[in-house]
């Protein structure tokens, strides 16, 4: 029997974003066994080095699944479905938060502590810009407001303390005239500053089973905006390094995936979204264990990737519209059953959206349940505890293209126990 989260409260919140600069630290370092490889051996390597890590130390992490009852008495418990039930919209939302609105483009979400106060932090990216909130009962209050450059665009932002200096550092992925251009953002002497900078590679904090991370690095290759080698990066006196250099398949990039045992044979598979929007599974021997039949996501961060002139300055039509796929995250659930994962679907035309868990039936991720459909599109989420109260809420970054001044908006779930 396969168990589903239920009970899910809707919160609404609203955000923008911003950078500014300091001194060089990511190296592009020493790239010990610069062999390439197949897919596999990628994530073997992130999983050897993830085995290395210990778990994150700042909190216990409750469980989020909730037991299921027995086919005869399911539906006596609102929210809950039945065994093997198809996927339905919840029926019952209670509890509304909803903070102040802003005007922005969602282009990345995340949540952790940022400054050490012991207390997590939402960290949103606009375009150029990051803004930092606390969530107090009624409405967000800005933490820090870093701006960035006019000429960078934002394209995904992770938080994670891969250090273990006790704060959580920022990863920021960013295009300038179509090339990547990242920086990661640190707390030092009770301000935030760029500890790196034009870092011409992509940057994706990878939170596989357990909630342990590992930084991967991805640059264009052979005239793709996300070439197949891949590099995993460590923390090494001071300076993140080239540790390995891997191989992934030309349809998948580092965010549209993850690491997780969903058949629970001991062994964990890959979960992605491809470049056309299919949800898929394969496992770490390269076998294809399923795909989605349409579109799963529909393109809701993008960036221009080439250039627009050529090598003597005139005009060129080289610019493609390059698509980032959103995160999918991993929940953990019991030994004797499969792994959630929660994924976001964004229908064509961007104005509707909804969050998925899935769960992995033996032939493929059938439903456990999904959110009610949001206007406009689905950015980022993650499953954090935003509100600090020790337990982890599911936290959706919506952005709505369609009204004016592009309204962003961030829901809050609970997570029912």
């Amino acid at each position: 029997m396969r168990h589903c989260i239920a009970g899910i409260i809707i919160s609404s919140i609203l955000i923008c974003c911003c950078t500014s600069g300091a001194q060089q630290l990511f190296l592009s370092g020493s790239s010990a066994n610069s062999g390439r490889e197949h897919l596999h051996p990628l994530y073997k390597e992130v999983e050897r080095i993830l085995s290395e890590k210990e778990p994150e130390k700042n909190r216990t992490r409750e469980s989020m699944i909730s037991r299921q009852p027995s086919a005869e008495n399911a539906e006596e418990e609102p929210g809950l479905l039945k065994p093997g039930a198809d996927l339905k919209i919840l029926k019952k939302v209670r509890g509304l938060w909803q903070s102040q609105f802003l005007n922005m483009e969602i282009n990345g979400m995340d949540a952790g502590d940022t400054n050490g106060d012991g207390y997590n932090e939402i960290v949103v990216a606009g375009r150029n810009d990051i803004w930092i909130f606390k969530k107090r009962a009624s409405a967000l209050e800005v933490v820090k407001h870093i701006k960035g450059r006019k000429s960078e665009r934002i394209i995904n932002l992770d938080l994670a303390d891969l250090d273990n200096n006790g704060t959580d550092d920022i990863f920021v992925s960013a295009v300038h005239e179509g090339q990547p251009n990242s920086y990661i953002i640190k707390f030092r002497e009770g301000d935030f500053v760029r500890v790196s900078d034009k870092v011409r590679l992509f940057l994706k904090v990878l939170v596989a089973s357990g909630g342990q991370k590992v930084l991967l690095a991805q640059g264009p290759g052979n005239g793709r905006a996300f070439g197949q080698e891949v590099f995993i990066m460590d923390w090494d006196n001071g300076k993140y390094i080239k540790k390995r250099s891997m191989v992934l398949p030309k349809k998948i990039n580092i965010y549209g995936s993850n690491l997780g045992d969903i058949d629970h044979d001991g062994e964990d598979d890959i979960i992605f979204i491809d470049d056309k929007g299919h949800l898929g599974a394969t496992s770490m021997s390269g076998e294809n264990m399923w795909k989605s039949d349409g579109g799963f996501s529909g393109p809701c961060r993008y960036f221009g990737f080439g250039s627009d002139k050529t090598s003597v300055g005139k005009s060129s039509r080289q610019v493609r519209r390059i698509s980032v796929p959103p995160r999918i995250l991993m929940l953990e659930s019991d030994e004797d059953v499969s792994n959630e994962i929660i994924v976001c679907k964004n229908y064509s035309d961007l104005n509707k959206a909804e969050v998925h868990c899935l769960v992995w039936s033996g032939a493929g991720f059938e439903g456990c349940w999904k959110t009610k459909k949001t206007d406009g599109c689905i950015a980022d989420c993650q499953v954090k505890d935003v509100d600090n109260d020790g337990r982890d809420e599911l936290v959706v970054a919506v952005f709505n293209a369609l009204l004016n001044a592009g309204k962003s908006t961030i829901l809050i779930y609970n997570l029912k126990n």
